[in-house]
């Protein structure tokens, strides 16, 4: 026998409550995402006249700011809440200030939560072809991207990301969410870093480097999981020589 409320959590009188109470949780979350998480950006959209526009790319009508000289080429999308700063490139089918992925469970049914943050991308900035930019998930975030940083093809950048000046960042790379890189970090191709770290200034992270904690000092890491690329590459060594 289970308890009173593992009981009740299968009688039918109480699974039709619970129906029912899951679809006006809906209408609620709904309602309150209009009134609180969608900002209405009454400001049209701004490009200047400097800037070079492929005729195929599809950008939103208000909320975005593009500045001189940039340059935006075929295939690209830039959604509402986004600003391009002078002389940065953007690269064929990329997608900017796109919805980012997160969802609560609410026991009988997974709901997205809408994304109400914007997407800054700093003074010559270089994105490659096929990357994706979400924006930030709640109207007082954002996802930046630091003045003179580049960045590879097919590069996921998750919301929240804030990446320092200069930064230099391969091609496959994966942001999750809320990390945090200092300027002029590299990160070499295929690199995944987890949710919620940070990478200090000058870091160096090795292509196929899985980063699941803070680098807190400048250094050079590498590995999956990854650690000091000296500890690793000593590691590696001697498992090579002890199998020989």
């Amino acid at each position: 026998m289970g308890s009173f409320i593992d009981r009740m959590k299968t009688h039918p009188r109480m699974l039709r409550m619970m129906r029912v109470s899951y679809r006006l949780s809906i209408q609620f979350r709904n309602a309150f995402l209009r009134a609180v998480y969608l900002p209405i950006v009454t400001r049209k959209t701004i490009i200047d006249p400097s800037a070079e526009i492929s005729p195929s790319a599809v950008i939103a009508r208000k909320g975005v700011r593009i500045g001189r000289d940039c340059r935006i080429r075929p295939g690209v999308i830039i959604l509402e809440r986004a600003e391009i700063g002078d002389g940065s490139s953007i690269g064929p089918n990329t997608v900017v200030s796109s919805e980012g992925f997160d969802c609560f469970n609410y026991g009988t049914g997974v709901i997205a939560k809408k994304h109400a943050g914007a997407v800054r991308i700093g003074k010559g900035v270089q994105i490659g072809a096929c990357c994706c930019i979400d924006k930030g998930n709640n109207r007082r975030s954002m996802t930046a991207i630091g003045d003179h940083s580049s960045v590879g093809d097919a590069v996921h950048i998750a919301h929240n990301v804030i990446m320092g000046e200069r930064c230099t960042i391969s091609s496959g790379v994966t942001f999750a969410g809320h990390v945090v890189l200092g300027d002029e970090v590299n990160i070499g191709m295929n690199a995944t870093l987890s949710n919620r770290i940070s990478i200090a200034a000058g870091s160096v992270v090795m292509r196929g480097a899985v980063v699941s904690r803070n680098l807190d000092a400048k250094g050079t890491i590498e590995g999956n999981f990854a650690v000091d690329s000296g500890k690793f590459r000593s590691f590696m060594k001697s498992i090579v020589n002890g199998a020989g």
